[in-house]
């Protein structure tokens, strides 16, 4: 059997046809070839992508497809992926994004070069539902101590343009149930087993940002999650372990009605101060920015850590 350089991990759900299908030709047509694409159908009952992967399985023997006899979630449906990976490498990507053309290529010619580092990630342009670029990534991390910084604060590394060397599973052991941030906690312990991370400043995939993803649920489990992940990061970093309990993930009753209506309203003015700016009332918009940011608790914490992953840039500028 001929040995696989690459393994690309895809999990698909409830896509759309054309963003699935763009996800997918956006793999297969890639210049570099030997890699296998491991697409997961976590949504057993749709039959819509459950047809379209096998007009693809039909088409390309790189292809392996796992169908999920229930839906088992993301975290769960990337672990199986990495246990039929046979690629020495394994890269991510995400069912409604579009990798450019050379990206395992350039990301597999640098890992080859670059035998210190053991995963990289690279630039993105933002793209919404329509493939328009609604904004380019201009901030990009290199330097792997530097990454090592920045994540006390923010995750630097895109998740669907992970690549990796396989060999680091061993030590990381996949991915962790922390719903929404899943990916932070996996590069977080990546970096705290003392492995090497950096980034291509070449933008190498068009990340969608879908216009009704992000609910107030998800919005805030992602922050409240995330920071636990920085204080298991810290952890890890003292000490080589975690304290790390799935009891401990946000859930709705560790935070009260009050703080959840906060919340909503930190996130209504948010809004509120978009439409400002956008009208040309950009110092009215800054001043109920500035309030969205105080009224809430959740709102707040992130807003602060926000400002220290900034005083970090201008410091390693």
């Amino acid at each position: 059997m001929k040995e696989i350089d690459v393994s690309v991990i895809l999990s698909a759900y409830n896509e759309e046809e054309r963003w699935f299908r763009e996800a997918v030709e956006s793999i297969i047509n890639q210049s570099y070839e030997n890699f296998e694409l491991i697409l997961i159908l976590d949504n057993p009952n749709n039959t819509l992508l459950e047809g379209i992967i096998n007009e693809y399985v039909n088409k390309d023997d790189r292809i392996v497809y796992i169908k999920n006899e229930k839906n088992l979630g993301l975290v769960k449906s990337l672990n199986k992926g990495l246990e039929y990976a046979r690629g020495k490498y394994i890269a991510r990507m995400d069912a409604d994004d579009i990798a450019n053309v050379d990206r395992l290529k350039k990301q597999y010619e640098f890992m080859e070069v670059n035998k210190d580092i053991d995963l990289i990630g690279t630039s993105v342009d933002f793209i919404d539902e329509n493939n328009s670029i609604i904004q380019k990534n201009t901030f990009v991390v290199k330097n792997s101590d530097k990454i090592r910084d920045y994540l006390k604060y923010t995750n630097v590394v895109v998740h669907p343009t992970f690549f990796f060397r396989k060999s680091i599973l061993q030590k990381v052991n996949g991915y962790r149930e922390i719903s929404f941030a899943e990916d932070y906690d996996f590069i977080c312990r990546v970096v705290a087993a003392g492995y090497k991370v950096s980034n291509l400043s070449e933008s190498l995939l068009q990340y969608r940002i879908r216009q009704n993803s992000i609910s107030r649920d998800k919005t805030l489990a992602q922050i409240y999650n995330a920071f636990y992940l920085k204080k298991l990061y810290k952890e890890r970093l003292k000490s080589g372990k975690d304290s790390y309990s799935i009891d401990d993930l946000y859930s709705e009753d560790k935070i009260s009605n009050k703080e959840i209506r906060d919340f909503d309203k930190s996130e209504q003015l948010k809004s509120t101060a978009d439409n400002k700016r956008k009208s040309g009332k950009a110092l009215e918009g800054k001043i109920i920015f500035a309030y969205s940011k105080i009224i809430s608790k959740y709102a707040r914490k992130n807003a602060m850590c926000t400002a220290w992953y900034k005083i970090l840039a201008k410091m390693y500028e």
